[in-house]
């Protein structure tokens, strides 16, 4: 499916949209599919108060478009996971993404000689995983407690990768010293579970790289994207919901690593469902870890 054409009145959600798209190139994934639902709900809350006061019909039927998408997707995947499920999906993915992006910098960085086309690389990953800070805030518009007191640690974040993506580009078009990379030993950089995220590849952006040195800028705002073919399919890792997405089991009876991992983040969730109350999901999601570590 071609991308969508955003009009120019609502240019401000294309990189939402164009990130949505990239995750559609998934459909194994119920966590793909989740993330790329809430890209398209930011998009949507973006684009309300300007159509308040537009007479351009390009505009609404774009907005039509994206909600017909958000209805069809709404019972097999918005409703599939709670809001606190749902937020602390997107939220774990955006920041791998950020972790990628360092891990892969460094890297580049790290290099005998300059290379200015990797770099390029690692500032659209930054600049994703800006725009994946950026759709948290549909859940604090929806009063999710965790991205209410969050929200300041996230914007630290968005803010933070915008700048990094801003730098590196600037550094990239000038043909000047690339900039020192930021570089904590952490774990979850390291960890397996990011080996699927380290592969995602946004597709090329148009970014400003003309801001100040200090990080800047509100939810929301967001540069504008070029049209641009999809990347090629990436995995994110599957958060299971109310049906089942496991790991196959080892064959010998033991439970593999990723069926473990799988448990591991079940239990996860069935804890906080059972802070927010939701008895039966938490139940569900225990008797899931179970069935993975038989």
């Amino acid at each position: 499916m071609p991308p969508l054409t955003i009009p120019p009145e609502l240019k401000k959600i294309t990189a939402f949209i164009r990130r949505a798209e990239e995750l559609d190139n998934d459909k194994t994934q119920a966590t793909s599919r989740l993330i790329a639902y809430y890209c398209r709900q930011w998009a949507v809350e973006l684009s309300l108060p300007i159509l308040k006061t537009s007479t351009d019909p390009l505009s609404k039927s774009t907005l039509l478009s994206i909600m017909s998408s958000l209805e069809t997707e709404k019972s097999s995947v918005g409703d599939a996971f709670t809001k606190v499920e749902a937020y602390t999906v997107c939220r774990d993915f955006a920041q791998k993404v950020l972790s990628s992006a360092d891990a892969s910098y460094a890297s580049v960085y790290a290099l005998s000689s300059v290379d200015y086309p990797s770099a390029k690389n690692c500032a659209r990953s930054y600049f994703a995983a800006g725009v994946f800070f950026d759709v948290l805030a549909v859940f604090e518009n929806a009063s999710v407690e965790e991205a209410i007191i969050e929200k300041d640690d996230i914007s630290s974040r968005r803010k933070y990768a915008k700048w990094r993506a801003s730098l590196i580009l600037s550094a990239s078009k000038n043909g000047e010293e690339l900039p020192e990379p930021v570089v904590e030993d952490n774990d979850e950089t390291k960890s397996e579970d990011n080996k699927s995220v380290a592969d995602y590849k946004p597709s090329e952006e148009k970014y400003d790289v003309d801001i100040p040195p200090a990080p800047t800028g509100s939810v929301g705002s967001t540069e504008e994207v070029k049209e641009s073919t999809p990347p090629p399919v990436y995995s994110p890792d599957p958060v299971p919901a109310r049906s089942s997405w496991f790991s196959s089991k080892s064959d010998k009876g033991k439970p593999s690593k990723a069926s473990v991992s799988d448990a591991i983040e079940l239990t996860k969730f069935a804890m906080k469902a059972l802070e927010e109350k939701e008895i039966e999901i938490a139940r569900e999601r225990l008797m899931q870890a179970l069935e993975c570590l038989k």
